[in-house]
């Protein structure tokens, strides 16, 4: 029976740059989402219906569902990379949609800022950059032929990017209710 390889701690420092990288990466994209132009007319359109919407999306489980979602298929080797960028670029052109589209529109910049306020926006970010690069490293496992051992570790990692993911809806849940 094969022993199990050992973490050892230049193994998780590379993960943890790995998670750095990722986590500056999906702010970056962020930024470049929020910073582009927006159509006034579609963006108050999207907004009214985001707003009609909210009372399902705001929910432990909407929040937590199309979190948890999203970071499952970041966890997919090979194609995590293109997929989390288009999910980081999508949150910051949100950010910008939601800016001009409200009622007494706002800055998107300072929006996007704002964002960074709040502790669930720094959890989710944390659990897709650690999801983001655990799928690295299980591309490396699988083209390594170490699938097994890395498959395990990548359950564990699902398991604590649930349980980051479900605080950080319930975070988010809670602001929503007091605000």
């Amino acid at each position: 029976m094969m022993e199990p390889q050992k973490t050892s701690w230049l193994d998780m420092r590379k993960r943890g740059i790995w998670i750095v990288a990722f986590l500056v990466v999906s702010i970056g994209l962020m930024a470049v989402g929020t910073f582009m132009p927006v159509n006034r007319i579609e963006a108050r359109t999207t907004y009214q219906e985001l707003q009609n919407q909210f009372q399902y999306i705001a929910t432990l489980p909407g929040i937590f569902g199309n979190n948890f979602f999203h970071s499952l298929i970041m966890f997919t080797p090979f194609i995590e990379p293109l997929y989390g960028a288009l999910i980081f670029f999508n949150t910051g052109y949100v950010v910008a949609i939601i800016a001009a589209g409200a009622p007494t529109p706002v800055d998107a910049g300072s929006l996007f800022v704002r964002l960074f306020l709040f502790p669930h926006t720094w959890l989710e970010l944390f659990a897709y950059a650690l999801a983001l690069s655990q799928s690295v490293f299980f591309a490396m496992a699988i083209v390594k032929g170490r699938f097994k051992q890395e498959a395990v570790r990548t359950c564990v990692i699902i398991a604590i990017c649930a349980l980051i993911l479900l605080l950080a809806a319930l975070l988010e849940v809670i602001l929503i209710a007091i605000s």
